[in-house]
Formats: structure tokens, C-alpha cells, sequence
């Protein structure tokens, strides 16, 4: 936070105000609720992350290098259709759990 890049040819006019007491608070009583909520996500993602170890750890080991993910070639003359959902949280979680594992194995080689 704190730097803005004026577009070509605008000018930003800022008038600073003192801030009150009760803006303070509300300010550091939104952080604190920021960092909680992070630390929780980031409790549940390095709990989910046990699961997907072993699996990283046998798609590094079998390829010798980082697996591939996000690439899907047709077959000549198939067509995959592919429908998109809503991601649930529990989805969301589970990606970043598995993402957090492949980081964890490219860095220490290990489980």
C-alpha cells in the first residue's frame, strides 16, 4: 500500500484529514481482523498440505522434474468440453494445500 500512479495528464488532489480516535480504532481493529482471518486460512491450507505431500513427492520422483499442470492436449479427433463451476472454498483450499506442497518438495526435495 501507498503507492498510486497518477494516469497521463490527471492530477490526484489529496487533502489529508487528522485522523480521530475512533478511525484508529476501526483501522487496527480491521487489521487484527485481517491477520486472523489469514492466519486461519493458512492453519487449514499447511493441514490440508499433509494429504498432497505423498502425491507431490511421487510426481517429482517419477518425472525428475516439476509435473505439469494446466496443459491438455486433444487426441485428433476427440473434443473435451470442458464446464466451468462456481469453485467452492473447500476446492479453493484444496488448491492452495497442493500448490503449497509442490512449493515445500521444489524447495527442500523432500517431504
Amino acid at each position: 500500500m501507498g503507492i498510486i500512479i497518477e494516469p497521463e495528464s490527471v492530477d490526484f488532489v489529496i487533502e489529508p484529514h487528522e485522523v480521530t480516535e475512533d478511525e484508529r480504532l476501526d483501522t487496527l481493529a480491521f487489521i487484527a481482523a485481517c491477520k486472523e482471518q489469514k492466519k486461519k486460512q493458512q492453519d487449514e491450507i499447511n493441514k490440508r498440505k499433509r494429504k498432497y505431500e505423498p502425491l507431490v513427492a511421487s510426481l517429482y520422483r517419477k518425472t525428475d522434474s516439476a509435473p505439469i499442470m494446466g496443459i491438455i492436449r486433444e487426441p485428433e479427433g476427440v473434443d473435451f468440453v470442458i464446464e466451468p463451476h462456481e469453485v467452492t472454498e473447500d476446492e479453493h483450499l484444496d488448491t492452495l494445500a497442493f500448490i503449497a506442497a509442490c512449493k515445500k518438495w521444489k524447495k527442500t526435495g523432500k517431504n
